[in-house]
């Protein structure tokens, strides 16, 4: 009885065995028999051969079948069909190829004590058939067995079938839980990634990487608008730009503004923005708007004045909201800025509001606290009556004058009433009659009064009224 060496995979082999780990498919194609002696060769010999010599037969390979992960069943059957002369049979080689590629001699079986294979005498057909187990990618675990039985054995049925199963058993081996990823589901139980799931083509974020991402104690979220008349509702009020109008348009309800710019320029020329932003002065906000432009990628710029940051952006013809961060000087403000000569741009709803994250549109809440018909700082002097009495200024009063207290003058002396001002001249009276009770009155003129005097003929009984 024949005895066979383990087979030898070749070194062609082992590259074939190895493509199979970067997901390519091995075909096992054909055998062949020789009848040259080469039990004499070494196993690194046998390695290098890459075609069969003193081949005798090319034969058809049986069904391939797969055993475990790593051994395939490959059946070689040696019949003497059209065979003229008897031979010794020494070695089988086995080919095989990547699906698209080339064939190689994959690996070689060697007899020590070799089969005679009889010509073929008559109608008669004999053959051995050979059982050969490959252990791919492992020359040492490759065996080879010879089955002298010609047909298919119950073990080779089972493992052609073994891969297969009967259609009636498919709805019962399918679990209920099975998810069709074409179709919305609703997940109850843990799902582990081993990678990140994405969505769009973005990665999806887990609650660690949120938390890594965040700083909560210096996460800022603003809310408040601080541009005044935002939705353009009062016309351009509050709004410094001399190139920017109101578009006849709206947005989502609120006024639109738009620009053509007759030159390229990212200066204060092109730009819209608001004086008196020094609330927010120094701080880090965040801008967002809604604009378009007639030209896909127009270049719109936004920038914080001084220069101390800025960004540019280009713009679509459909309308989309932009969000951008900024760290703003010692005015608190904002330039944005058309860029582009003769292409129009539109702009609606802009926000500036201090905070890491932009939040929905809202106007200031100052647009609305006060009615429409509130006095300004524009208007107040030409509303107050032409009468009013101006404290630093000369007034005829026509009017009547009402006081709870007696009013003073600047040096401090204190303005008497008509009352007061009887009464003085009753206390005069009533003093002028108890005199007159009591002393001699003279008119004299004040130079007769100083001869008088002067000659020392002044009566001291007498009150002397001078004029």
């Amino acid at each position: 009885m024949a005895k066979w060496n383990k087979i030898v995979i070749t070194n062609a082999g082992y590259q074939l065995s190895a493509a199979t780990l970067a997901g390519n498919t091995i075909r096992y194609t054909r055998a062949q028999t020789t009848d040259k002696d080469m039990s004499g060769l070494t196993s690194e010999q046998l390695k290098e051969i890459t075609k069969l010599e003193s081949v005798v037969q090319d034969l058809p390979l049986g069904t391939v079948s797969v055993q475990d992960d790593h051994t395939v069943n490959v059946p070689i059957k040696v019949m003497n069909s059209d065979l003229q002369e008897d031979y010794l049979l020494y070695g089988i080689a086995i080919f095989a190829k990547i699906e698209g590629g080339e064939e190689i001699l994959y690996g070689i079986a060697t007899s020590v004590n070799p089969d005679l294979i009889p010509a073929q005498n008559g109608s008669t057909v004999v053959g051995t058939t050979f059982k050969v187990k490959l252990h791919v990618g492992d020359a040492a675990n490759v065996t080879i067995v010879v089955s002298p039985d010609g047909s298919v054995s119950n073990e080779e049925l089972e493992s052609i079938l073994s891969n297969y199963v009967l259609k009636t058993n498919i709805d019962e081996m399918i679990p209920d839980t099975l998810t069709d990823s074409t179709k919305a589901e609703h997940i109850t139980g843990p799902w582990d990634f081993e990678k990140v799931p994405t969505v769009n083509d973005a990665d999806v974020a887990t609650k660690n990487d949120l938390k890594n991402y965040i700083d909560k104690d210096s996460l800022l979220i603003g809310g408040r608008n601080y541009f005044l008349n935002s939705d353009f509702s009062k016309g351009l009020d509050n709004w410094l730009g001399d190139l920017w109008k109101i578009d006849s348009t709206t947005f989502h309800g609120d006024g639109v503004v738009t620009a053509t710019p007759t030159k390229a320029a990212v200066t204060g020329e092109n730009s819209i923005n608001q004086d008196f932003m020094s609330a927010i002065s120094n701080q880090t906000v965040i801008v967002s708007f809604w604009a378009k432009a007639s030209v896909t990628g127009a270049n719109f710029h936004l920038e914080a004045h001084g220069g101390y940051s800025k960004t540019d952006l280009r713009l679509t013809k459909d309308w989309k909201r932009y969000s951008y961060k900024l760290t703003l000087g010692d005015t608190g403000r904002v330039y944005i800025i058309a860029v582009d000569a003769g292409t129009q741009y539109w702009l609606s709803e802009p926000q500036i509001e201090l905070g890491d994250f932009s939040t929905d549109y809202s106007p200031n809440p100052d647009d609305n606290i006060l009615p429409e018909n509130v006095l300004t700082a524009d208007n107040i002097a030409d509303s107050l009556p032409s009468d009013l009495v101006y404290s630093d200024k000369d007034v005829t009063v026509s009017g009547q004058f009402t006081f709870d207290k007696a009013p003073k003058l600047s040096n401090g002396a204190t303005l008497s009433t008509s009352d007061d001002a009887q009464k003085l001249v009753d206390q005069i009276a009533d003093l002028k009659g108890q005199i007159d009770a009591q002393m001699k009155w003279v008119t004299i003129s004040q130079a007769d009064y100083d001869t008088t005097k002067a000659n020392g003929a002044l009566d001291s009984g007498t009150a002397y009224l001078i004029y």
